[in-house]
């Protein structure tokens, strides 16, 4: 029986992996490299988002949408108004498009249970994008909600018509010696106030005001 030639010693510290010398080997294990490469994109590119589809959302009467904040549940929009005019955020979840609930510190998606901020910010996942903000134009003394078309946070809307109507509004409530309720908006009084300052979902119907506008369109 021939014997066996087995090396005197063995070094502890020698690699027990497989050599890439030969080119079969190197193939080997490039392949390997770019599948998981492959892979680490493909679930990166499966995270869930939901895109809101483009439309225009009628947001109601100007004289109905004059408190710093509110929230347009039938429309899945939150409604500010400020100094500088309106400003619009969707309130429908970026993961899976659920309309979001309006609490007092943040809007929840009871679908997924994401958290954002009534700015808009991701709080809690799972969703991954902000809320957008959208564009607003005017017509028929009433606002619109452009969904087609996001806006950066600082947008702002208003035209040189609605602030003279509400300068005379404004007026008309100084001369009246109307007292400060919580159904007349801040802006109605002595400028726009903080949007906590005034709860959400207040309407104006009841003002006894009438419209900004009169039905032939003209500024009263």
């Amino acid at each position: 029986m021939a014997a066996l030639n087995l090396p005197n010693s063995i070094d502890p510290d020698a690699s027990t992996q497989p050599s890439l010398d030969s080119e079969s080997t190197r193939r080997e294990f490039i392949f390997r490299c770019g599948a998981l490469s492959l892979l680490a994109l493909g679930l990166v590119g499966c995270e869930k988002r939901f895109k809101r589809p483009a439309g225009v959302h009628n947001m109601g009467q100007v004289q109905h949408r004059l408190f710093p904040r509110q929230h347009i549940r039938d429309r899945s929009l939150l409604l500010f108004r400020d100094d500088a005019g309106w400003f619009v955020l969707s309130t429908r979840c970026t993961y899976d498009g659920c309309d979001l609930t309006f609490q007092n510190d943040v809007l929840l998606c009871s679908c997924c249970e994401s958290m954002f901020s009534h700015e808009g910010k991701v709080l809690k996942g799972p969703a991954l994008d902000n809320l957008p903000y959208y564009e607003i134009f005017y017509g028929e003394n009433h606002l619109f909600a452009n969904a087609g078309k996001e806006v950066k946070p600082d947008y702002r809307y208003t035209t040189p018509e609605i602030e003279r109507a509400i300068s005379k509004l404004r007026e008309r409530i100084k001369n009246e010696k109307m007292l400060p309720t919580d159904n007349i908006p801040p802006i109605l009084w002595n400028g726009q106030g903080a949007a906590s300052d005034v709860p959400v979902d207040r309407g104006t119907s009841n003002l006894g005001l009438g419209d900004l506008y009169e039905p032939d369109g003209k500024t009263p």
